[in-house]
């Protein structure tokens, strides 16, 4: 799907219908919208390039989406394949819980979340390429989720790879053996970013799920707050070197805020090597804040090259 509109049009993308009191199962009788994507299809230059939802436009240009229609949420996404292109944001899974209590069908694999160069729109940025809000079972695959002209931007606004809200999400690999175990894995991988994965949660038991993946030159590559039993393992994160040591810009790999039964294992941090920065940057591997009292595991993990490669702080157990 192609904008033919003028240089600077952003258009509102695919508004997917769905009924909120709804079920998503069996697909041969739900009501629920439903929109595929693959075989290196695109969708670009929106401001959200798919949402679970519908909205009006809102009245005068740049005719952005307006409000929400959380009635009309529920509809199903599958992405395969496929790129999304300059969006502000590229998916949007609106707050939806089958009345049947089965997980949404919602998942993106193999798919590219790409900013590259300036928004149509002058006065927009990247916000977050998947954002989910109020959901149980999306699963991203082996998907990459790229800003290639951070420089263009202010670091705050250089998009997030996943933003989830109260959601229960899994961000791995993509098996690509067709074994069992998998021998060979496509990894997801976010690059270039404000924060790679940013989940929050005040609903407990939905828990965020990060394994194998990249997080590369990243300000902050995965934080977790309140996100109680979340699994963060065999991942890769090269921190975001600042320009020089500096108290009040520290970036890390992984924060953990308030968070309780948590496992991080078999994890590497080092410092992203940029030879445009020669001093060591305020770079942190893993940072702990206000544990639980849970079982909670950090362990077998490999820290290089960080001012501090643990820090645990505030109040962690009894």
């Amino acid at each position: 799907v192609v904008d033919l509109c003028v240089v600077d049009a952003m258009w509102n993308g695919v508004q997917v219908q769905g009924y909120s009191n709804e079920n998503q199962f069996p697909l041969g009788s739900t009501k629920q919208g439903w929109f595929r994507m693959f075989n290196n299809s695109r969708v670009e230059h929106a401001y959200i390039g798919a949402a679970t939802t519908i909205y009006q436009s809102q009245s005068t240009y740049p005719f952005e989406p307006g409000n929400a229609d959380f009635s009309a949420t529920g509809g199903i996404v599958e992405v395969s394949n496929s790129t999304f292109f300059n969006n502000r944001q590229d998916l949007f899974f609106y707050s939806y819980q089958a009345p049947n209590g089965q997980d949404n069908r919602g998942r993106a694999t193999n798919t590219r979340f790409i900013t590259d160069g300036a928004l149509n729109d002058p006065n927009a940025f990247p916000f977050g390429h998947v954002t989910i809000l109020g959901n149980v079972g999306i699963n991203l695959f082996g998907n990459d989720y790229i800003n290639e002209t951070p420089n263009l931007y202010a670091f705050n606004e250089q998009g997030s790879g996943v933003v989830s809200i109260n959601s229960q999400v899994k961000v791995k690999a993509r098996c690509q053996s067709f074994t069992n175990p998998c021998t060979n894995f496509d990894r997801s991988e976010f690059r270039n970013l404000y924060y790679g994965v940013a989940s929050l949660s005040s609903v407990s038991g939905r828990k965020t799920t990060i394994d194998r993946s990249l997080f590369i030159n990243n300000y902050f590559g995965a934080y977790l707050g309140n996100d109680d039993f979340s699994e963060v393992t065999r991942n890769d994160f090269e921190v975001y070197r600042s320009a020089a040591p500096n108290e009040t810009f520290e970036t890390f790999g992984l924060y953990l805020n308030g968070c309780d039964g948590y496992q991080v294992e078999e994890n590497t941090f080092t410092e992203f090597d940029d030879p445009l920065i020669p001093a060591f940057g305020n770079t942190y591997g893993v940072v702990v804040n206000n544990s639980g009292i849970g079982d909670n595991e950090i362990y077998r993990n490999e820290f290089f090259d960080l001012k501090i490669g643990s820090q645990a702080q505030g109040i962690n157990g009894f």
